[in-house]
C-alpha cells in the first residue's frame, strides 16, 4: 500500500511539474550533410546504412585540374563529416547510391572520361572498383545494393539486372502476358526482392518480384486512375511502399501507401513513401507543398503520420529554427535515423541526417513499444535503486519526472 501509495504520489507531481525529454542523453541529433569543395553548394543523400551510421550520395565538386564542376560520390558519418569517395579526376558525373548494412561497401555509378556508363563499388572507401557492364553504352539508373553488398539491382536502358559475384549480371525476365516498359526501383536488404513499376497505355502498375514466387501485382487504391508506383521495400520483402493515385487526392499527387501481403492500404494523406524499416513499421517520404502539412514526413504504426521537422522540434527540443525539410529519402533498419534533403536558415538545398536515438528510451523493458507496462517496471526498478533513466549516476525523482514525459510524449 505504502509503495503504490508512493508511486501514485511520485507520478502525480512529475505529470504536474512536467519535464524537458531528455534528449542528450538519449543521442538524438539532426545535422546538415554539407556540401564537397568547390562548385555550387548542394549535397544529395541517396542512402544510409542499415545501422544508421554512414550516409552517401552526391555533391557538386570542383576537382582540381578540371575545368567545370561536376557531381562527385561522398560518404558522411559523424566523426569524419562528409568526405569525397576517390574518383579518378577526368571521370564525368559520378553518384553513390548505395551501402551495406555495416558501411564498408558503397555502390556507385556514372560515367568515365570517354563518356561510357560506369558501375563501381569502394571497399572500406577504397577504390573504385569497377564492374564491366553488358553494355557499357547502355544508360544506367536504379542502383540499389544488399546489406551484404554482395548483390547489386541496376537498370540498364529498360531492363532491370542483378548481379552477384557468382551469377554476374542476370536479366529479370518479362511479365508474363504484359507489354510495356518495367522500372525497377529498390531490392530489399536480402537481395531477394526487386519492386518497381509497369507502364503501358493503360496505366503504370506496382510489382514485386522474386525468383522463386515470380512477379506479383501490388494492386490500386480504390476509387483513382491505374497509376501505382512502388518506391522501396524492407528487409525480408514484406513489406513495400509508394504512391497510388486515386480520385479523392489533386492530380498529379497520389496517396502514400503501404502494401504487405494482406494487400495495399492506403496510409491517409497525399504523399509517396520512399524508406521503410527493417520491420516495415516506419516509412519515410514526401508530402507536397500543401497547406498544413508538407514536407519530409514519417509514418509509424498505430502513431499515424507526422512531419519529421515537427518530430524533432517537439518531441525531441532540437531547435530547427527556420529550416525547411523537403524530401526524405532514406531510414535506418531500426526506423530511428532518417536522410533528406531541404534548405538551410540561408537557403542553400542541402541533405540532412536526423535520428531520434539508439533505441526508445521509455520502452524499459524492450518489448518493442512504450506502454503502462514499462511505467510499472521502470517504478519497481526505481524503488530498488536501478532507475538511472537519465543515466547521471545515480537514481533520483529527476529519473521519474524525464520517464513520465517522454512516455506520454511522441519522443518514440
Amino acid at each position: 500500500m505504502i509503495r503504490s501509495t508512493l508511486v501514485l504520489a511520485v507520478s502525480l507531481v512529475a505529470l504536474h511539474l512536467g519535464a524537458p525529454a531528455a534528449v542528450a542523453q538519449h543521442q538524438a541529433f539532426f545535422e546538415w550533410v554539407g556540401d564537397l569543395p568547390g562548385g555550387q553548394i548542394s549535397s544529395s543523400p541517396s542512402a544510409i546504412s542499415a545501422d544508421g551510421r554512414v550516409v552517401v550520395g552526391s555533391s557538386d565538386a570542383h576537382p582540381e585540374g578540371v575545368a567545370t564542376p561536376r557531381a562527385r560520390p561522398f560518404a558522411w558519418d559523424r566523426g569524419t563529416g562528409i568526405t569525397a569517395l576517390p574518383t579518378p579526376v577526368d571521370w564525368g558525373p559520378c553518384y553513390a547510391s548505395g551501402v551495406s548494412a555495416d558501411g564498408s561497401v558503397i555502390l556507385g555509378f556514372g560515367a568515365d572520361e570517354q563518356g561510357r556508363s560506369l558501375l563501381v563499388r569502394w571497399f572500406d572507401r577504397a577504390g573504385p572498383f569497377r564492374l564491366e557492364l553488358p553494355d557499357p553504352q547502355s544508360s544506367v539508373d536504379t542502383v540499389r545494393l544488399s546489406d551484404d553488398g554482395e548483390t547489386i539491382l541496376l537498370h540498364l536502358d529498360d531492363r532491370p539486372y542483378l548481379w552477384s559475384l557468382e551469377s554476374g549480371f542476370v536479366a529479370l525476365p518479362s511479365i508474363p502476358d504484359r507489354s510495356g516498359i518495367f522500372q525497377s526501383r529498390a531490392l530489399s536488404g536480402d537481395g531477394l526482392t526487386v519492386v518497381g513499376a509497369l507502364s503501358d497505355q493503360q496505366g503504370v502498375y506496382a510489382y514485386s518480384w522474386t525468383s522463386t514466387g515470380g512477379y506479383v501485382e501490388l494492386g490500386q487504391l480504390p476509387g483513382g486512375p491505374l497509376y501505382t508506383l512502388a518506391y522501396a521495400v524492407n528487409t525480408d520483402g514484406s513489406v513495400i511502399t509508394g504512391f497510388s493515385r486515386t480520385n479523392s487526392f489533386q492530380f498529379p499527387f497520389g496517396e502514400a501507401f503501404r502494401w504487405e501481403s494482406g494487400g495495399l492500404a492506403a496510409l491517409g494523406f497525399t504523399g509517396e513513401g520512399r524508406a521503410v524499416s527493417s520491420d516495415g513499421l516506419t516509412i519515410v517520404g514526401n508530402r507536397p507543398g500543401l497547406p498544413g502539412f508538407s514536407g519530409a514526413f514519417i509514418w509509424r504504426e498505430g502513431r499515424g503520420a507526422r512531419t519529421i521537422l515537427s518530430l524533432l522540434a517537439n518531441a525531441y527540443d532540437l531547435p530547427m529554427n527556420d529550416w525547411e525539410l523537403r524530401r526524405a529519402y532514406g531510414v535506418s533498419l531500426d526506423g530511428r535515423t532518417f536522410i533528406g534533403e531541404g534548405r538551410n536558415q540561408n537557403g542553400v538545398f542541402q541533405g540532412w541526417v536526423a535520428s531520434l536515438g539508439c533505441c526508445c528510451p521509455p520502452d524499459w523493458n524492450r518489448s518493442g513499444m512504450a506502454d503502462s507496462q514499462d511505467f510499472f517496471e521502470f517504478i519497481s526498478d526505481f524503488f530498488e535503486g536501478t532507475g538511472d533513466y537519465n543515466r547521471d549516476g545515480v537514481s533520483t525523482s529527476s529519473d521519474v519526472m524525464i520517464f513520465l514525459s517522454d512516455l506520454l510524449s511522441d519522443v518514440c
